[in-house]
């Protein structure tokens, strides 16, 4: 779904504002290299063997595009100037939960992984089991980590909405995504013998609002679209098939996703600049 609304008028303005909507299912993305690769890292509940339709890792989402320009010239149209502000605000990437540490189907072996995460209900955790571990020097109980994991799963907005349920295959997505352009172009026509030339300067300042705020501007990713929060330590016995947990409280200060390294500027979480010239002869 699209929509755009635009305005231009003979004084030079520009404005523009559209909204964008997109939603893609898949059975498989195929996004691996090798066969293997693409069966064994399928985010599944049931099995690798069994998957369903799920959101796609390119399905879009959320878009929004604001643009803001104006022109400006001589009498003579000698000099022209034209400033352009846009905006784009992107929906972010999608999110798979899964735990770590092994696989519960065990159609790829005890060492396979990215099965669903269940994502309990207090009564379900409260009768989950928990391994005690050491970190440094403090033992973390099976208490704690159940307390811990309670908080983690209510400050995720997601996984809140989603107790007593498996998390779905990138049923979640990384954060909203704000970025702000600036362009200045400047154009010097004249004749010479008779024929005319131009000169362009321009200059573009790319995710200006991290210019200004090193804090804005942020674009998120997750390697392989998925994270861990929860490790699956392996069934009570091979006869009991009753699973062992451990979570580490420490992630409660992280978050499931990381901040673009990228130097792209399609892809930057940083500001970037750029400044041309060009030379035309008509």
């Amino acid at each position: 779904f699209t929509t755009t609304i635009t305005k231009k008028d003979n004084t030079g303005i520009l404005v523009e504002g559209a909204y964008h909507f997109s939603h893609s299912v898949t059975l498989h993305d195929g996004t691996s290299s090798v066969n293997q690769s693409q069966w064994r890292f399928m985010e599944t509940v049931h099995g690798r063997n069994y998957i369903s339709l799920s959101t796609s890792d390119f399905s879009p989402g959320h878009k929004i595009t604001l643009v803001l320009s104006k022109r400006l010239q001589s009498l003579r149209k000698k000099y022209q100037t034209t400033i352009s502000i846009s905006y784009r605000g992107e929906s972010g990437s999608g999110l798979s939960y899964v735990y770590s540490n092994g696989s519960m189907t065990r159609d790829d072996g005890i060492n396979g992984g990215n099965d669903l995460i269940y994502v309990p209900t207090p009564k379900d955790l409260d009768g989950m089991i928990f391994l005690p571990y050491t970190a440094g020097m403090q033992v973390v109980t099976a208490q704690q980590q159940k307390d811990a994991f309670e908080k983690y799963i209510s400050q995720e907005k997601y996984l809140s909405l989603q107790r007593g349920k498996y998390a779905e295959r990138n049923g979640s997505r990384t954060p909203f995504t704000h970025i702000v352009d600036l362009k200045i172009k400047e154009e010097l026509n004249f004749m010479i013998s008779g024929k005319k030339y131009q000169v362009q300067l321009s200059l573009d300042v790319f995710n200006i609002g991290n210019l200004i705020n090193r804090n804005w501007g942020r674009r998120y990713y997750q390697p392989n679209d998925n994270f861990a929060p929860l490790s699956f330590m392996g069934y009570l016995s091979e006869t009991q098939l009753i699973p062992q947990y451990r979570f580490d409280p420490h992630q409660l200060q992280s978050s499931p996703w990381l901040v673009s390294n990228s130097l792209s500027p399609s892809f930057t979480a940083r500001w970037i600049a750029q400044m041309g010239i060009r030379f035309t002869i008509y």
